[in-house]
């Protein structure tokens, strides 16, 4: 997840090859999805939900 990594969104458009606007949607739906208020929050659900393991 690039957010994880704290890539902006200009930089996650860039990287993907899409539109900053699609990005902000994807990433506003996202978040709404998670009922999360901020990245931190995000982060901290994603853990829980089992969206990342310990093993690298």
């Amino acid at each position: 997840m690039l957010i994880s990594e704290e890539f902006t969104t200009g930089e996650i458009a860039s990287k993907l090859g899409l539109a900053i606007g699609t990005v902000e949607v994807h990433r506003k739906a996202l978040f709404k999805k998670m009922n999360a208020k901020n990245v931190a929050g995000l982060m901290k659900k994603a853990c829980m939900a089992g969206y990342f393991s310990s093993e690298a």
